[in-house]
């Protein structure tokens, strides 16, 4: 009979809950055990992860959408994480919790985090890439498929009791071209969603090796050949100093008439004063 083996700290390396326990650099944390952290969720989040973070012995998990977020941080000043989807965490809510240690996104994207003010507080701020990027290929797909079938004005018609079949006559996604703009987890996964359909693949991404393209069946241009020559453009690129208006009005007039422009990223990729300019309505 084997002796018992002495008690240990507990490990832990799953998700989120990772996430909240990885401090600089490590991968696993250590815990003192009895010793609960409580995790403030003030975003819409499946109530499994608050069960998952409980199951852990060592967090209290709170997680209120509803509340805003002013008044859930002056309940919970005590908070030690956050997790947020795309709440605006500024400055004043981070002073707001003096005992928080790590503010964990649940996306890709920082720009809705005061980041410089949380590095100022020591705070580490952390996300999820990847987490969700078949969820956005998925909304890419559907948002080509509706807009070519005109599947939203279609059904408002036909709730109304109209059939405006001529109306609504659509176009076909086969052999059209489309071009992704990054090619990142999401731009890579809407390249393999669309293998089925049939579809001419541009791409650009600066840092993508050739060879990973190929392996995609993307052929890499630069911006002004994929906005000449596409059919639908989809948008997959953080919001940054260089990608901030991106797309903007010399891109935008390259367009081929009645092409489709999708952005599923950040809104500010898109200069939308040049947008309004050129598509009034």
């Amino acid at each position: 009979v084997r002796p018992p083996r002495p008690a240990r700290p507990v490990r832990f390396r799953s998700g989120l809950i990772g996430l909240i326990g990885t401090r600089y650099g490590k991968t696993d944390f250590e815990w003192e055990a009895g010793v609960k952290k409580k995790v403030l969720i003030p975003t819409k989040l499946d109530r499994i992860a608050g069960e998952v973070l409980a199951a852990t012995g060592l967090y209290e998990a709170v997680q209120d959408d509803v509340t805003p977020l002013a008044d859930l941080a002056a309940r919970h000043r005590d908070a030690y994480a956050l997790i947020v989807r795309s709440e605006k965490i500024t400055a004043a809510v981070i002073d707001a919790l003096p005992a928080l240690k790590v503010i964990i996104r649940a996306g890709a994207g920082y720009d809705t985090i005061d980041t410089k003010h949380a590095r100022r507080k020591g705070i580490d701020v952390m996300n999820t890439p990847g987490a969700n990027s078949n969820a956005v290929a998925e909304e890419v797909l559907a948002l080509m498929l509706a807009d070519a079938r005109f599947i939203v004005p279609a059904d408002v018609s036909t709730r109304a009791g109209g059939w405006e079949k001529k109306a609504f006559m659509g176009r076909e996604i086969a052999g059209k071209t489309v071009g992704i703009v990054g090619l990142g987890n999401i731009g890579r996964l809407v390249a393999r969603r669309l293998s089925g359909f049939d579809c001419r693949l541009l791409g650009f991404d600066p840092v993508i090796a050739p060879e990973r393209a190929q392996d995609l069946e993307v052929a890499l241009v630069n911006l002004e050949t994929l906005f000449k020559e596409s059919d639908f453009i989809t948008l997959h690129v953080p919001l940054t100093d260089e990608t901030a208006n991106m797309v903007d009005e010399t891109l935008l007039m390259r367009m081929k008439n009645g092409a489709t422009l999708i952005n599923c990223a950040r809104h500010g990729i898109i200069d939308e004063a040049a947008l309004r300019r050129i598509k009034p309505q």
